[in-house]
């Protein structure tokens, strides 16, 4: 665990040791212009550069739900705004080593009906750090490469999806649980990441150790492998992966739910499990030799589908009249890029089924804490919602770019949850969007360094 945190903190030095280092030539420099404070330093060129976007969302939720549980607090065509912005600086002391410092600051509103809410909660500010990290990348020859990157970081086991997937960290086996983003399809990593590819990266093998830094018990560590092999002239791709979740726990009793063994409930219970996640590509221009008028996101089929556990714990042993299996906990997604003909740069769409019979809420039965255990109800028309009409999800996204401006337009019934609050302050934690006809959209305004 010591050895873990050790390597983990060393992207973060990294960074810190170039920043440092690059100020103190500053001021060494003097007067001297920007070129000349990039001198050599222990023998290696700095190079600096920085990325980064302004950006204004808007839309509404035209059918939904705010905080509570199934059928509480419903809201139709509210409307909503976010803005924010982040930069991302990148240092490279060569060709191989380099470390890359992130920032972005949003806006947040709490959804409000209540006038004494609405003064309450007033806009809010959230800053996080999506990025912090020290990367060692190394290409020998393009016959095999190298790649190591440690510290915070953004990673999506699949890059085509838009809105919908990335199972392998987005999906929760205990309880079963699904989440997403708007415009956001990454997942937030804290720990290692490491790398080896062959035959000019047609084919790649990655190890991850992750420390749970989304949902509580926190700083659980994971350990995940992922290989993906890509066809000449990247016409297909397919990729697996393997996750062990909270493969090593910091708290025993709240990883494993030890307070449920008094409840007559599955001995077995924990929010440790194994889960196993699957993706392809298939790109049809290269097939029929890369016609001048499709764009280069144009005409690409991909999907996704993943095993979120590998067992289907006793939860409610009374619930004769209903038996989970396997297959209850198979999210399936299939994407399509539908030619924009470089008029739109991407226009896709996706649809997931997943036939989960629970409510998608990541806190679990219990109100002391998280648990493995899925939330449910008592309603039997909310019970049969679950079980039977919200398994079908899916997303229209749009882009197109002009210079450094983006204009971004997504529509979707996901696995969204809104930060919203109840009188006594309580976060959500359940899905947004619960029933079939519930759905929302956005119009993102970007503007990018």
């Amino acid at each position: 665990m010591k050895k873990f945190s050790v390597l983990m903190i060393v992207g973060i030095i990294l960074a810190v040791f170039h920043f440092g280092a690059m100020a103190e030539e500053g001021m060494d420099a003097g007067s001297k212009d920007s070129s000349a404070a990039a001198q050599k330093i222990s023998g290696a060129g700095l190079k600096l550069d920085a990325s980064g976007a302004g950006y204004i969302m808007f839309g509404q939720i035209v059918s939904g739900y705010m905080y509570g549980k199934n059928n509480e607090n419903p809201t139709n065509h509210q409307w909503l705004d976010f803005y924010g912005g982040n930069i991302i600086i990148n240092s490279a002391a060569n060709d191989w080593l380099n470390a890359k410092v992130g920032l972005e600051v949003r806006s947040n509103f709490p959804i409000s009906t209540s006038d004494i809410m609405k003064e309450t909660y007033k806009i809010q500010y959230s800053s996080f750090l999506p990025r912090a990290e020290g990367i060692f990348h190394w290409d020998f020859n393009h016959i095999w490469s190298l790649l190591f990157e440690s510290g915070i970081f953004q990673y999506n086991f699949n890059p085509e999806i838009k809105n919908l997937g990335n199972y392998l960290y987005r999906g929760m086996a205990y309880p079963l649980f699904l989440e997403t983003k708007l415009d956001y399809p990454w997942y937030d990593m804290y720990g290692i990441r490491s790398q080896v590819g062959f035959l000019d990266d047609q084919i790649k093998v990655e190890g991850i150790v992750n420390s749970e830094i989304e949902h509580a018990p926190f700083y659980d560590m994971s350990l995940a492998f992922t290989a993906t092999y890509t066809a000449p002239k990247k016409m297909a791709e397919i990729g697996l992966g393997v996750c062990f979740n909270r493969l090593f726990s910091v708290d025993e009793g709240a990883t494993n739910a030890t307070q449920f063994y008094a409840m007559g409930m599955d001995s077995s219970l924990s929010l440790k499990a194994t889960k196993l996640d699957s993706r392809f590509m298939v790109d049809v221009k290269p097939m029929i030799g890369n016609p001048e008028f499709f764009g280069p996101q144009d005409c690409k089929l991909y999907g996704e589908a993943a095993l979120l556990g590998l067992t289907d714990p006793k939860y409610f042993p009374s619930d004769s009249a209903f038996k989970p299996t396997l297959l209850h906990r198979l999210p399936i997604l299939l994407g399509i890029n539908v030619p924009g003909f470089k008029i739109m740069d991407l226009l896709s769409f996706e649809v997931e089924w997943f036939d989960s019979p629970y409510p998608d809420d990541w806190w679990g039965f219990y109100d002391g804490g998280p648990s493995p255990v899925p939330s449910y109800v008592n309603d039997p028309v909310w019970n049969d919602i679950y079980k039977n009409k919200d398994n079908f999800k899916w997303t229209v996204y749009l882009k197109k770019s002009f210079s450094k401006f983006d204009f971004i337009g997504i529509a979707a019934n996901d696995h969204t949850i809104y930060n919203t609050f109840d009188a006594e302050a309580q976060s959500n934690t359940e899905q947004s969007l619960r029933k079939p006809s519930d759905w929302h959209w956005y119009i993102k305004l970007q503007y990018n360094l």
